[in-house]
């Protein structure tokens, strides 16, 4: 009986013509499984890959001043006197431009989310009143446009605050200075689907299987629950190489390929 087991699959996001299916390596720990023993969900994490920026942009005061779309924004604080604007475009993975998206300035210095704002209908945005300081940029599609979270410049949203802080580029605003040019092209998910099973033994309740983003080290991403029959799915994933884990030893995993997604396995006793 496997005492763990740790499946690696490369998404591709838009990849066409792929053929499904299933390969298996045994006893082939090619992946350094062993370091995901000591990984977990960061406490800040939530379900899904990313945090809903605009559940996120209700929650933060208004301020009266502002105007919402084109520009839909949500400060945490009143703007101090010494700010500075960011501005950009968001596209699709086809250059189409995408109204509605969402952007979030995240401070490297606080570690909090300071503003969001959405874009107008050519996808463009002003993220107007920022504190000087250095910021992560991340942006969002719109809801249900089955497209990934991505933050500047074109990096995986990572959970792990310190992770997100050195895996992301700065943005350095000025007092009185407008930032340019930082746009998005965000692109499509990526799913991953498959089995557990437990030999002669039925399915224990609660059991979860997570997902790890290979991206500098294994960063947790997300996790699904395993249903009665086995069935797993884990959606929403940013194109990258994930390993799969479950939260309890001793069953067997199997993943299975869609037009998105390529398989490889690395199991061990």
């Amino acid at each position: 009986m496997l005492a763990h087991a740790l499946l690696a699959a490369v998404l591709t996001a838009g990849l066409i013509g792929f053929s499904p299916g299933t390969a298996r390596a045994a006893g082939d720990d090619t992946f350094g499984a062993g370091t995901l023993s000591s990984l977990g969900a960061p406490a800040s994490a939530s379900s899904g890959t990313a945090p809903d920026f605009a559940a996120l942009a209700a929650a933060l005061p208004a301020q009266p001043s502002r105007v919402v779309r084109p520009g839909l924004s949500a400060t945490s604080t009143d703007s101090p006197p010494e700010t500075g604007t960011i501005t950009g475009r968001v596209t699709g993975p086809t250059g189409k431009p995408l109204a509605d998206a969402w952007i979030g300035a995240f401070s490297r210095s606080s570690k909090r989310w300071i503003q969001f704002i959405g874009t107008d209908a050519d996808g463009n945005y002003a993220l107007a009143d920022i504190a000087a300081g250095s910021y992560t940029l991340c942006f969002q599609g719109p809801t249900d446009s089955g497209l990934a979270t991505e933050c500047w410049s074109n990096e995986p949203f990572l959970w792990d605050e310190d992770a997100l802080v050195r895996a992301t580029d700065p943005i350095r605003v000025w007092p009185g200075k407008t930032v340019t040019g930082r746009n998005a092209q965000l692109e499509e998910i990526g799913r991953i689907t498959g089995y557990v099973t437990f030999a002669g033994q039925a399915m224990p309740e609660g059991l979860r299987v997570s997902a790890y983003l290979r991206h500098g080290g294994w960063q947790w991403a997300t996790s699904s629950l395993v249903e009665a029959d086995g069935k797993f799915e884990i959606t929403d994933l940013f194109p990258g190489s994930y390993a799969l884990q479950l939260d309890q030893c001793c069953a067997t995993i199997e993943a299975r390929g869609n037009a998105s997604i390529g398989l490889a396995w690395a199991d061990w006793r």
